[in-house]
């Protein structure tokens, strides 16, 4: 089946100097700020310190939508799999390798996910299919596995008893 529109997402970026970027969402009205944060004013030969300093950078912001998207999916598949993923019971922690390619370009080249699932023993096998899979339903996974190498992990910490998950 072929891919169809459905929306479009826009962004006003401002550039002020040093280059900290703000990008302002139009769907929303949030803003978010990009800087040039460590090894990254080096490789760039920018001041150690600055304005520039105090923001995450472009890659932190995609490593950071990644992997809360690759979050959000996961939880969904565990939700209907009966096993519940709100607070603190499905939390991840993730890595983005950042390179210098053949061009002398700054890429992000890997990015990992580790999370962290608080469930009950006998739900371990659907958590682990819900995992096998998730990785393809994500959307934003999904638009950047041409130019990254996507890997997760999951680690089940076994819990006494279930807990019912939350109905809508």
């Amino acid at each position: 089946m072929a891919a169809r529109q459905i929306g479009t997402v826009r962004a006003h970026i401002e550039r002020q100097r040093p280059p900290v970027r703000h990008a302002t969402f139009e769907l929303t009205g949030e803003t978010a700020s990009y800087g040039v944060p460590a090894f990254q004013a080096e490789f760039y030969g920018m001041p150690s310190e600055g304005p520039h300093q105090e923001h995450a950078s472009t890659f932190d912001h995609v490593l950071g939508a990644l992997s809360a998207c690759l979050t959000g999916t996961l939880g969904k598949a565990l939700a209907v799999r009966g096993i519940d993923p709100e607070d603190d019971r499905l939390t991840a922690t993730a890595e983005g390798d950042i390179e210098i390619d053949d061009d002398g370009i700054m890429i992000m080249h890997h990015v990992r996910v580790h999370y962290r699932l608080l469930a009950p023993e006998d739900k371990r096998a659907a958590a682990e299919r819900a995992h096998r899979h998730h990785v393809g339903a994500c959307g934003v996974a999904r638009s950047l596995q041409a130019a990254l190498d996507i890997s997760t992990e999951l680690e089940i910490v076994p819990t006494p008893h279930a807990v019912a998950v939350p109905t809508a």
